[in-house]
């Protein structure tokens, strides 16, 4: 869900219609991908346009206004994304394995989210999510492409260079890091198995 609100509304860009209308003008292709230990963002475009495109960037990891009836419409996306899961059998099996395997960790292995979560989000948590997450010292912009190393520096300084480290999250709340250095990660035993259907929750676990 985060990952869809950082195409909304920043500071700079007072409706998501603005912001994608500025990628539209840039000719960038763009969209997100959430996975078990990162969250990605891309822009693909020509490189005259990669000041701009990272002047937007910087303005959507920064400032994001979190507007309620933008959250409303991404929360109904959001969520037709995870009816589409559902419908598939297979998705259930990997969620079944995925819980036996990581048991108390698996609310960090999974990068969908769980329905009622997606349901009841609100922007004071998404505001929460970016003080905790979304600091330069947990992120890494790459560029790649016909571009001067030293020109996309000093892009980077003028667009972020002043923006405050903060907290390392995993450091500050450990238990809330998805590594086995915190947490019990696939802790199933070879003995372990579980039954699983649609219309469950969840994995029946069995014990020999």
């Amino acid at each position: 869900l985060y990952e869809h609100m950082i195409f909304g509304a920043n500071m700079h860009y007072p409706q998501a219609e603005d912001f994608l209308a500025r990628l539209s003008e840039l000719g960038a292709d763009y969209n997100g991908r959430t996975s078990e230990e990162a969250v990605n963002y891309w822009f693909t475009l020509v490189a005259d346009s990669v000041e701009p495109a990272m002047r937007a960037l910087g303005s959507a990891l920064r400032e994001p206004a979190f507007r309620q009836d933008e959250l409303e419409r991404e929360r109904e996306v959001v969520i037709g994304e995870y009816d589409r899961n559902e419908s598939n059998p297979f998705y259930h099996l990997q969620r079944g394995v995925d819980r036996a395997l990581c048991k108390s960790a698996w609310s960090r292995k999974n990068p969908l989210g769980e329905r009622k979560v997606i349901q009841s989000t609100t922007p004071a948590q998404m505001r929460e999510i970016q003080r905790k997450y979304y600091v330069p010292n947990n992120m890494a912009i790459i560029v790649t492409g016909d571009v001067n190393p030293d020109s996309v520096f000093a892009l980077a300084q003028k667009f972020l260079g002043d923006w405050a480290k903060g907290e390392d999250p995993f450091a500050a709340e450990p238990e809330q890091a998805a590594s086995g250095d915190h947490l019990p990660i696939f802790e199933a035993a070879r003995s372990d198995w579980f039954v699983t259907e649609p219309a469950e929750q969840g994995p029946l676990p069995h014990r020999q």
